[in-house]
């Protein structure tokens, strides 16, 4: 059979090709984890202004807190 004999330069392509694979790996993983925050955080900041705004609501429409709310706001005869 026919063998070729690896080269310097052969080698150091292959080397080359290696590190761009492992760097190319590295940058898809903390793409995908990146995404991810990015999801998780868009979830979680729509909870987040989901509970706020239905505590304001709750805290409005409670006869107590709406009437000291009123009385104190200087926009509002």
């Amino acid at each position: 059979m026919f063998e070729m004999k690896k080269s310097a330069k052969n080698i150091q392509i292959e080397t080359n090709n290696i590190v761009v694979k492992k760097v190319s790996l590295a940058g898809k993983l903390f793409e995908a984890v990146m995404d991810l925050f990015y999801r998780i955080s868009k979830i979680a900041l729509w909870f987040l202004i989901c509970v706020i705004m239905s505590s304001g609501i709750v805290a409005l429409l409670n006869p107590s807190i709406r009437n000291v709310v009123f009385n104190y706001l200087p926009f509002i005869n």
